[in-house]
């Protein structure tokens, strides 16, 4: 007999399986129906509650769950960031995955910059910047550019190299940080990379001209989702970058002539986002007809 606290894992495996099926509206209405029969979670519950609201676009639930689980006292160590900074950072977090470009994005950084100036020490402030900031203002490029992102990345990292490239309006460079990154993962499986960063790279393609490479990159790996991870809804940003790369390679198909692809992705973000909160519901409108359009 499965216990309570194994049976919402269990659950969230199950939504999990559903999306790699392209089952996106069982998908949707069983993640839907786990995140009304826990309205008041713990901080373990909203966990993996968190996920389950970013892949359907439950934008303020998934901002709520993620400060719960900042809240926890069980996961503060000596080194951690200081509550009201994570929290803070968790709100950004889920608005940039989703990627949500409203002017309220700019405001949730400025907060938590603001937390930082109020509960880190001067000479810790640095570093809590980096901890903190540096994968939501990652995530947030599409919407905020990178001139804040700048102030946390170095560029080390594959993905930072881009965007930092992008930033300095070098798309020669964001392409040869892409073929470098490549050669690193010559042999991956399409999901063996965090479908989050997949997106991000094949956005950055896109922003730069790349378009035939950035659909290759991003929609194939969409195409491959039995070969995602475990974490994939999981994880914020992943579950978050599921919705969006179907936007994406909706888009993408139907820029080209292919009216079934366009519907194929079209309606699982139809499906997967029914619900999605204000925010994003001008996405799911502006994709619907993609998803009622015939092949003539």
């Amino acid at each position: 007999m499965t216990s309570d606290s194994a049976r919402l894992p269990l659950t969230s495996s199950i939504v999990r399986l559903l999306v790699k099926e392209e089952r996106f509206k069982e998908a949707h209405d069983l993640a839907d129906s786990l995140l009304r029969a826990n309205p008041q979670p713990t901080p373990t519950q909203a966990n993996v509650l968190a996920g389950l609201a970013a892949l359907i676009g439950a934008l303020g639930r998934a901002e709520h769950l993620l400060a719960i689980v900042e809240s926890d006292p069980a996961s503060v160590s000596a080194g951690s960031p200081p509550t009201a900074v994570s929290q803070a950072a968790a709100h950004l977090t889920a608005a940039a995955a989703l990627g949500v470009c409203t002017a309220t994005l700019p405001s949730m950084v400025r907060e938590v910059e603001n937390q930082i100036d109020r509960y880190a020490s001067p000479e810790n402030r640095a570093a809590v910047r980096k901890e903190v900031l540096a994968r939501p203002l990652s995530l947030a490029v599409p919407c905020l550019g990178t001139a804040t992102l700048s102030t946390v990345s170095s560029g080390a990292d594959p993905l930072g190299a881009m965007q930092l490239a992008f930033g300095r309006h070098d798309p020669a460079a964001v392409r040869a940080h892409f073929v470098a990154l490549t050669r690193l993962r010559r042999g991956y499986l399409p999901g063996d990379v965090a479908l989050d960063n997949t997106f991000q790279e094949a956005w950055l393609l896109m922003a730069v001209g790349d378009s035939a490479r950035a659909e290759q990159h991003l929609c194939v790996p969409l195409s491959a989702l039995p070969t995602m991870g475990t974490r994939l809804v999981a994880d914020v940003p992943q579950a978050a970058a599921v919705g969006r790369s179907l936007d994406f390679c909706a888009r993408a198909a139907a820029r080209r002539g292919d009216a079934a692809s366009a519907r194929r992705w079209a309606r699982g973000l139809t499906a997967l986002w029914a619900t999605a909160d204000a925010p994003l519901q001008p996405v799911v409108a502006e994709i619907r007809p993609l998803a009622a359009a015939s092949d003539r």
